[in-house]
């Protein structure tokens, strides 16, 4: 009598420890792109000390703005103080085609 399980059956366990293997590093490696995927908070800059020089910052007659992107004319505009994003936007010749704009705050004031 031999007392070895059938060829069938070790290939079966094989089988099953090979899939399991896979599922779980699938598992992982979901995980970890859901993870990833997921948006970092920017806070707004705050300052640490008041400096000297913010009591005394000369007043701005424009803003200088870097917009880069799916825009006509990417590069450098400028824009009048209490400009917002979407006025940017516009003086870099507007959007081309149809970009996914969910991620910008059109109506946040530029500084």
């Amino acid at each position: 009598d031999d007392a070895s399980p059938p060829r069938h059956a070790l290939l079966r366990d094989r089988h099953l420890a090979i899939v399991g293997i896979a599922g779980v590093a699938v598992l992982v490696l979901v995980g970890w792109w859901v993870l990833a995927g997921r948006p970092e908070r920017i806070d707004e800059p705050v300052a640490i000390a008041p400096s000297s020089e913010s009591a005394t910052a000369p007043v701005v007659d424009e803003l200088v703005v870097d917009v880069v992107g799916a825009v006509a004319r990417p590069g450098i505009v400028t824009v009048p103080p209490g400009s917002r994003v979407h006025e940017a936007i516009e003086a870099a010749g507007g959007l081309v085609g149809q970009p996914d704009t969910t991620s910008l705050n059109m109506a946040r004031e530029l500084t």
